[in-house]
């Protein structure tokens, strides 16, 4: 029996085959890679074009942010969770790192973007326990209630209802974001006027906020990498091309990283309606 349900009947999903099958024989084949699209009629509703996909691959397999992901697994595992979704998971990068402190939790990644599905799920090949992929929306899980540990959402929109939903009385919310030097040295790259990030303080109906805890260290990023890290980042969107071109103007660009990590639990007792 996998985790996901059936986006049709909302029933529990199973292993038949190469394919996950509800009881009321609705069917869904699993891609060569491993993982299953459930996200029926929301094709391409992603904002993450496949460049930005690959861009975000490179960049992480480059372990710029490994000690961010250590940090969340370390924190995860301090609390000793169990089942846990990563709720725009990207390529998966955040859940494998995950895994090497909780060898034997169930991981699960959901994300609309169905490149960077791919490529998570081809990371899962000879996997002795592999992470769970498939192509969906975040904010219609195709997850059973009360039925995980923790809900993961990183630099992505926040699924407050449907986190709650899935979560296990006394769940776990964790909400990263950036601190306000995150990423400075490339804004200083980029802007004439760069400006600190405000350091927003959120609240999410039906959840505690518990503490929240900040990684920030340097990096050098590699001529080749600058791009991919640009593709990442919301500055992407709103920077003129005569700025982007300051891109290929450096050789490598020394930047601060500032993480916020935000945690949550959720009330056991509450109620919120989507």
């Amino acid at each position: 029996m996998s985790l996901f349900l059936c986006p049709h009947c909302r029933q529990r999903l199973a292993p038949k085959e190469r394919a996950l099958v509800c009881p009321k024989g609705h069917s869904f084949d699993l891609a060569a890679e491993g993982y299953v699209n459930l996200a029926v009629g929301k094709s391409g509703a992603s904002g993450d074009s496949p460049a930005m996909c690959r861009g975000r691959h490179e960049f992480l397999a480059t372990g710029a942010y490994g000690l961010f992901a250590d940090a969340i697994a370390a924190e995860m595992a301090e609390h000793g969770v169990k089942t846990v979704c990563d709720a725009g998971c990207g390529e998966g990068f955040y859940l494998r790192s995950l895994r090497k402190r909780l060898p034997s939790a169930s991981l699960v990644g959901l994300d609309l973007a169905k490149t960077s599905i791919k490529l998570a799920a081809r990371a899962e090949k000879g996997a002795d326990h592999p992470i769970s992929y498939a192509v969906a929306g975040i904010f219609d899980m195709p997850l059973p209630e009360e039925s995980l540990d923790a809900v993961l959402s990183v630099f992505a929109p926040v699924p407050e209802a449907e986190a709650y939903r899935i979560l296990k009385p006394n769940g776990l919310l964790f909400v990263a974001h950036p601190g306000k030097r995150h990423l400075m040295g490339l804004k200083r790259l980029l802007y004439e006027k760069p400006y600190e990030n405000e350091e927003k303080t959120f609240s999410f109906a039906g959840f505690e906020k518990r503490y929240d805890i900040r990684t920030a260290y340097t990096i050098t990023v590699a001529k080749e990498q600058l791009t991919n890290l640009f593709l990442m980042t919301p500055y992407f969107w709103k920077t003129s091309r005569d700025d982007t071109e300051k891109l290929s103007s450096v050789p490598s660009l020394v930047t601060e990283l500032d993480f916020l990590l935000s945690v949550y639990q959720k009330f056991p007792n509450n109620t919120i309606r989507k």
